[in-house]
């Protein structure tokens, strides 16, 4: 919450993780596009990004931040699960 009430000190370092999140969420968007029209280049990034999304809720949850830790927890989970048993054609 600091980056978005506070005075930036470094306008490049946060300018970079702008672009960063940017073009992961192009990418990420790529990869569900391709899981939906079920090509197989779409499941190994949805695989990797709940994998994140996990260690992301366990620390979530070890800080004791359970109202977002626990939902994305749950949410990480189904979607790595799906993501890894693939479809079926």
């Amino acid at each position: 919450m600091a980056p978005l009430i506070s005075e930036v000190n470094v306008p490049a370092a946060l300018s970079a993780e702008i672009v960063f999140g940017l073009l992961g969420s192009l990418g990420l968007w790529a990869s569900a596009s391709g899981f939906k029209q079920k090509k197989s280049f779409g499941r190994a990034p949805a695989v990797l990004a709940n994998l994140i999304a996990l260690g992301v809720s366990y620390y979530m949850i070890t800080g004791k931040l359970f109202i977002v830790g626990i939902p994305l927890a749950i949410l990480a989970a189904i979607t790595l699960i799906s993501a890894a048993l693939g479809y079926r054609e």
